[in-house]
């Protein structure tokens, strides 16, 4: 199985790389003033990218864990181990995300 972007959020993603990535643009390298949303979309971007780790899995709670080893500082991860799991859910809910076959 793998994470899929779904049709909007791919618009939602080409929209912020060039308001924020575009060298052209005003905005350039302006992450910090992404909204909580916008943000979900470029984190479920890298996940669907295999930034962290390849994106494919079996399961996925076991996959969310080597990414949150590779996303946060281990002291962190001590403290909320389920992390990345969640923010994943939060984005399928959302409708950010899918899991594909």
């Amino acid at each position: 199985m793998k994470l899929k972007l779904t049709q909007q959020a791919e618009l939602d993603l080409k929209r912020l790389n060039k308001l924020y990535g575009d060298e052209n643009s005003v905005e350039f390298e302006n992450w910090n003033k992404m909204s909580k949303s916008e943000v979900l979309v470029t984190d479920a971007g890298m996940y669907v990218d295999g930034v962290y780790e390849v994106n494919e899995f079996n399961n996925l709670e076991e996959w969310c864990k080597l990414i949150g080893e590779s996303e946060y500082q281990a002291k962190y991860l001590a403290k909320h181990p389920n992390v990345v799991f969640k923010k994943i859910n939060k984005m399928i809910n959302k409708e950010i995300l899918v899991v594909a076959e």
